[in-house]
């Protein structure tokens, strides 16, 4: 490994002498993972199906409140 310093700022990394061809292998996606999406779907509009209507909150009377006010002289 050698690292040089050209144009006072800007470093260089060199790894080898010659550059090494980029391989790279084709993506494959992993064979379960659209039957696991669908079963996670399944199981959310299952759940989301199923799920209980609450109520909603009761009211709340208004509360008569007063401000101090500062008096001014």
């Amino acid at each position: 490994m050698k690292i040089e310093n050209q144009y006072r700022g800007q470093l260089e990394l060199t790894l080898a002498s010659q550059p090494q061809p980029v391989r790279r292998r084709p993506f494959q996606r992993k064979p379960g993972r659209p039957d696991r999406a669908r079963w996670w779907f399944r199981e959310m509009h299952r759940v989301v199906d199923d799920a209980m209507g609450w109520p909603g909150a009761p009211r709340v009377r208004p509360e008569q409140g007063n401000l101090p006010f500062a008096r001014w002289r």
